[in-house]
């Protein structure tokens, strides 16, 4: 067999149902043939000869001086592409036996492939020549030039001159490359309340000088020190009546002796009718049976003579009190202003649930300008009613005001 065509990869366009695709170079062995499937959408993957997915090649293939198609084990979609290329390994596998027959068909095989391994390096080599560098793999400050050309692009600003030889720093031709700047010097000398710069001689004296400075903590206070390095003053708390936190001071505890004696033998003196002071132990005593005392307002309209509740209360179990009533009452218009005025004092107890009066009811005064009204008071243990009665086909306002004052049972 020759080879007589430089010819050895071919590609195929997928059209959706081919499957045979002609191999139109010379190929040594089956071995030797690489399919590669490219779809549509999605990496390019090379095909196993008889795998599948894969190809296969003609059966009719019967050696090296055949020419025959290869059959994909997958559907070529439209827009897919199949790769046909005889790729050759590249050893010498001939070995020839000194003295023996020479036979011109192991001699052209071992010539045959050597101009496929030929052929097949010379195309890696057109490849290599004609490349670019991808796009994706040039970084930030670089660029491609003729081809595989890989250099360093330099800004317009001439900032960074580039050179064959090397990168360097150009010329910083403005104040924000460089930093501030001015004055006719590099740098000016820094301005208080003004623009910054160098630090002048002079400044550079009384930062010398600074530096021999100390703070001497006073009285109440500790730390302090030379203006080396931070300094922290501390307020001292001498005993607990000041705590002292990391951002504030409060008063602690203040003892007797700190807070002095106020008359009358003790800390503070006890409360007289004259002077404020404490509660004495007797005074409590006398506040604690005297427990409670309220005051209620309460009214009410009657229409005839029917004896009515104006107010009721129930007294808390095992307490005493003494109930003070005072009810206003006024005939409605038209009755002429008739009115009337009434004043009731009486107590009661409640034991182990159980409500009664203690002893009678008081009539602390009673004045009217007619004869038929009264109040009264009455007893539905454990609650007690305030009771009023008007008069017939009369319409009259009553309104009380009931002050209870109790006492516990110690």
């Amino acid at each position: 067999m020759t080879i007589a065509t430089e010819t050895r990869k071919v590609q195929y366009a997928g059209d959706g149902g081919t499957f045979d695709f002609p191999i139109p170079f010379e190929v040594l062995e089956a071995a030797h043939v690489r399919v590669t499937y490219t779809p549509a959408s999605g990496p390019s993957q090379v095909l196993t000869q008889g795998a599948n997915p894969g190809f296969d090649v003609d059966s009719g293939f019967t050696g090296v001086k055949n020419v025959c198609p290869v059959t994909a084990s997958v559907p070529t979609e439209v827009g897919a592409t199949i790769t046909v290329e005889r790729v050759v390994p590249i050893t010498q596998g001939v070995d020839l036996t000194n003295l023996g027959t020479f036979d011109a068909e192991t001699h052209e095989e071992m010539f045959d492939r050597s101009i496929a391994i030929d052929q097949q390096l010379a195309d890696r080599i057109t490849d290599l020549e004609g490349g670019t560098l991808p796009a994706t793999s040039i970084g930030n400050g670089l660029e491609t030039i003729a081809g595989p050309t890989l250099q360093v692009k330099q800004h317009a600003d001439g900032s960074i001159n580039v050179s064959a030889g090397g990168v360097k720093v150009g010329v910083l031709a403005t104040d924000a490359q460089h930093g501030n700047r001015g004055g006719g010097a590099l740098h000016a000398n820094a301005v208080s309340g003004g623009a910054a710069g160098f630090q002048s001689g002079l400044d550079k004296q009384r930062q010398d000088a600074l530096w021999a400075r100390t703070i001497t903590a006073g009285a109440g206070l500790t730390g302090g020190g030379d203006l080396a390095a931070n300094r922290t003053i501390d307020v001292v708390a001498g005993d607990g009546s000041i705590v002292v936190a990391a951002d504030n001071i409060t008063v602690g505890v203040i003892s007797d002796a700190q807070h002095g004696a106020r008359g009358g033998g003790t800390t503070h003196a006890v409360a007289t009718t004259g002077a404020d002071g404490f509660m004495s132990a007797a005074d409590k005593a006398k506040l604690d049976a005297l427990s409670a005392q309220t005051i209620s307002n309460a009214s009410v309209q009657t229409g005839d003579a029917t004896v009515t509740t104006l107010a009721t209360f129930t007294p808390t179990d095992n307490t005493t009190e003494i109930v003070d009533v005072l009810i206003a009452a006024r005939q409605k218009s038209g009755g002429g202003g008739n009115s009337a005025i009434y004043r009731r004092t009486f107590g009661v107890r409640r034991l182990d649930g159980t409500t009664a009066l203690v002893g009678a009811v008081v009539d602390g005064g009673t004045q009217e300008n007619v004869l038929a009204w009264d109040v009264g008071v009455s007893i539905a243990s454990p609650a007690v009613n305030l009771t009023v009665t008007g008069a017939a086909a009369t319409i009259i306002n009553w309104v009380a005001r009931v002050e209870r004052v109790v006492a516990v049972q110690p």
